[in-house]
């Protein structure tokens, strides 16, 4: 059940133009703070959607991705769990 920005109104709300470029993981890792093994990790549990994979075979994430991660990473920092 991982957060997903879905519409265009929402992306804009948390600062996303739409149809912005997507991005790989290393690229996604580093803003917020992270690292690619952490973003396969929330994906295996479910708090990150799977994203698309590009003709290259490696995964193409966009900034609804990039604000779903920041989500996960404030909630841990204030003390949630993810049990």
């Amino acid at each position: 059940m991982g957060c997903h920005l879905a519409d265009n109104a929402a992306r804009q709300r948390y600062g996303f133009p739409p149809g912005a470029a997507r991005r790989g993981c290393c690229t996604l890792a580093a803003r917020p703070g992270g690292s690619p093994k952490t973003i396969c990790f929330y994906e295996d549990k479910g708090l990150l959607p799977r994203p698309a994979r590009r003709v290259s075979g490696y995964r193409g994430y966009g900034p609804e991705d990039e604000g779903c991660l920041i989500f996960v990473k404030t909630a841990r920092r204030l003390g949630l769990t993810m049990a």
